[in-house]
């Protein structure tokens, strides 16, 4: 086939006319494996989230070897991380990092592409992840080139944004300023390796505008303006550099209306009738504009002039409520006040994002009352455990007391009443104090009960305008559910959640949570089994499914095998889970079983290090703790954030230390010192065995001494550098009196 059409398109950055060109090609040969990969390209590329990750994963079994395609991969889980969650989207990320075969004197460029990205994001490594970049930037097509570029770029830009001036001096050996620079020059590439690309000038644009050099962030700018793709998009960068350096809102206002009619004319998808008016949904369109922009201010002041001439548009409305939304805490509850003036304005508007809106805000403040009542709780703890050791002080004083006068009987009848009453004053106290906190309970309890009902009403409301515009919703009503004790409703709204995400992890992790409340054991095994076969790292699923089966292993083992069976990909991850249910939960197999399941994880992927890990308990079971040490050794070499293996690292040294050879102990907490020597420090203050606590402190002076004594060479070597340069200059000076004479 010939896709020399869809390469011109995309090089000249018109994707939507690629993907279309390819689903052409894919009408006539459906596999086509360089059409489906090319076809991912351009959803990934616009964003298009779902389609991608279907094609994706058909595209992993017809090209497994194709670093192009693992590169779609990786760039997908990125852009899914913030739904994802950071620790989730970090797992994913870790378990496709193992499940590559990578090699990093490659001439693939897209091999090396991946590992510069997860040197990048996984280690931290910036100098390794340029270096890997660029290997990729010299070997790739001209014609991809760009993409290169900006990835080189963004790095720079991102060090140069989160990093301290002394870690970037450490890690690439140049001052902080000097990373803008080279983040600008790689930018710039971007256009020079792609004349149709405009995002390098942008970003390089907003990062002069951000310096306050109006001039060159203009100059780049105009740059971006001339190409059709960036033409809107510069428009907008254009209006806000007017705004900042001129605080000029009119002139900025008639830019942005330019920008608006340059994204209607080149919308190439057929435009929606809408119930906007042409002057309010520029008006909108405009305060949005400024807002994402930051110019908060500025939109509002837009949108309440534009209520003296449409004064019951709810649309004006909606947008306030929103710019005030993510304006402030401060101001939530004012723009809740103009979401609901929405549908008092208009009873059948029919947008649910007010409603939506109304029921988080009522959610937020649940979760605030929570917080609280926490706070209170662990403060009244304390002060109970005060108030508890002031009574025990007062009562050994009195005891005292009582034993020096044990021989008074004078009075004892009425010191016997005044005790009687103190009691009596004590206990009234107590039991006000109890009908107080009764009473502070209840109105506690009342509240939640109040803001629950206010939220579930607004998210049906909101279900009832218009169902399809409502992501999440059966989520949020899922919980307001379990707050008003229904737990049976809470289960059927979330199983409305994944009827529309059914790879939907978090949902699936609370349903199992009210199933198990529900004691209905069936439907939460069978979400456990779900949940592994997309994120097969989730050890607190793992152990909620022993939990669930009573640690039975031949359970658990039949529904791992079950999601073996399965999923075709990361088959290693469940290989050592079932391997672990072995160890942990059945002694009767004499370890043959686990044995032959790390086998099969091992060979499918020997840098997995859940597996590594896995092996060391198998090790430790086995009572061959010098073994078992290697084994985790080798999983924390591979993955320094894996605490569990630490912790089992450090009670295996402390419990065995006499069964492990000195050298071996000493190596090994190296890497613990490399990896997290605040952790190890934690350790050392609760360790019961001396001999252990001797060896690392040992080690530890050992360390210090030879790191004094190399900064003390270093030292040495300036000052000898320094006294050649004073020796050659007094030669020099020499010579030039000689001259003279």
């Amino acid at each position: 086939m010939n896709y020399s059409e869809g390469e011109k398109l995309v090089y000249q950055d018109k994707l939507q006319a690629a993907l279309e060109f390819y689903e052409t090609l894919l009408i006539k040969e459906e596999n086509d494996p360089i059409a489906l990969r090319e076809k991912a390209f351009c959803l990934v590329q616009l964003d298009r989230t779902s389609e991608a990750k279907k094609l994706i994963e058909n595209l992993k079994t017809i090209l497994p070897n194709d670093f192009k395609v693992k590169y779609l991969e990786i760039k997908l889980i990125i852009q899914s991380g913030d739904l994802l969650g950071s620790q989730r989207n970090k797992n994913e990320l870790q378990a496709f990092s193992n499940s590559l075969q990578l090699d990093n004197q490659s001439n693939d460029c897209w091999n090396l592409l991946v590992q510069g990205i997860i040197c990048n994001i996984l280690k931290n490594n910036y100098k390794e992840s340029l270096e890997l970049f660029e290997k990729s930037y010299n070997l790739i097509q001209q014609s991809e080139k760009h993409l290169i570029a900006q990835e080189i770029g963004n790095l720079y830009h991102d060090i140069y944004q989160i990093e301290e001036e002394e870690e970037i001096q450490k890690q690439l050996g140049i001052p902080k300023k000097e990373c803008v620079k080279n983040a600008i020059s790689w930018f710039k590439r971007v256009g020079e390796d792609n004349p149709n690309q405009g995002k390098g000038y942008l970003i390089i644009s907003q990062i002069y505008l951000n310096q306050d050099d109006y001039e060159e962030s203009e100059k780049y700018c105009k740059l971006a303006f001339e190409l059709e793709t960036t033409k809107p998009v510069a428009q907008v960068q254009l209006a806000t550099i007017i705004l900042k350096r001129d605080n000029n809102l009119p002139k900025s206002l008639e830019l942005l209306k330019d920008a608006h009619t340059i994204l209607k004319q080149s919308s190439q998808e057929a435009q929606e009738s809408s119930a906007i008016s042409p002057e309010v949904e520029l008006l909108i369109y405009q305060a949005k504009t400024l807002a994402d922009k930051g110019y908060i201010k500025e939109a509002l002041q837009i949108l309440e002039e534009s209520l003296k001439t449409h004064p019951k548009n709810p649309y004006i409305y909606l947008e306030l409520g929103h710019t005030l939304f993510q304006s402030s805490d401060d101001d939530i509850p004012k723009s809740v006040q103009y979401y609901q003036k929405c549908y008092e304005i208009d009873p059948e508007f029919k947008d649910p994002a007010p409603a939506i809106a109304i029921g988080s805000y009522y959610l937020t403040q649940i979760q605030q009352l929570q917080e609280l009542e926490e706070e209170n709780e662990r403060f009244d703890s304390e002060a109970e455990l005060e108030e508890l050791e002031a009574e025990n002080e007062e009562n050994q004083k009195k005891a005292k007391k009582d034993i020096q006068n044990n021989q008074k009987t004078n009075n004892n009848e009425q010191e016997e009443q005044v005790i009687q009453n103190k009691k009596q004053q004590n206990e009234n106290a107590q039991e006000e104090e109890k009908k107080q906190k009764d009473t502070k309970n209840k109105d506690y309890e009342q509240e939640i009960i109040q803001y629950s009902k206010k939220a579930l009403e607004q998210f049906m409301k909101a279900l009832k305008i218009d169902e399809s515009k409502c992501q999440k919703v059966h989520k949020s009503i899922a919980s307001c559910y379990r707050l008003l004790n229904k737990p049976t409703l809470a289960c059927q709204s979330y199983e409305k959640e994944l009827e529309q995400d059914p790879e939907d992890v978090e949902t699936m992790t609370e349903l199992v949570t009210v199933y198990r409340e529900l004691n209905n054991k069936k439907r939460a095994v069978s979400l456990l089994e779900n949940i592994f076969l997309i994120d097969q790292t989730n050890d607190e699923m793992f152990l909620q499914l022993c939990e669930l089966l009573d640690n039975n292993t031949d359970k658990i083992v039949n529904v791992l095998k079950k999601v073996y069976d399965k999923n075709p990909h990361h088959l290693d991850n469940i290989a050592q889970l079932i391997a672990r249910a072995y160890i942990q939960f059945d002694q009767r197999q004499l370890f043959k079983q686990p044995e032959k399941w790390l086998k099969t994880a091992y060979d499918l992927n020997p840098n997995n290090p859940e597996t590594l890990y896995t092996y060391g308990l198998l090790y430790i079971g086995k009572d061959q703790y010098e073994q078992a040490l290697d084994w985790l050794t080798k999983c924390i070499q591979i993955d320094p954030d894996h605490i569990d293996c630490h912790e089992t690292i450090f009670e295996l040294m402390e419990n065995y230390f006499d069964q492990i050879p000195l050298q071996k102990i000493l190596d090994v907490t190296k890497i613990l010192i490399q990896n997290n020597e605040e952790w190890l420090s934690e350790k050392i203050l609760v360790c019961k065995n001396n001999y252990l606590l001797d060896a690392i402190k040992d080690l530890t002076n050992h360390l210090i001494i030879s790191r004094d004594d190399e900064e003390d060479i270093d030292d040495c070597e300036e000052g000898d550098d320094n006294d050649n340069d004073e020796d050659e200059d007094e030669n020099d000076q020499e010579d030039a009196d000689n001259k003279e004479d």
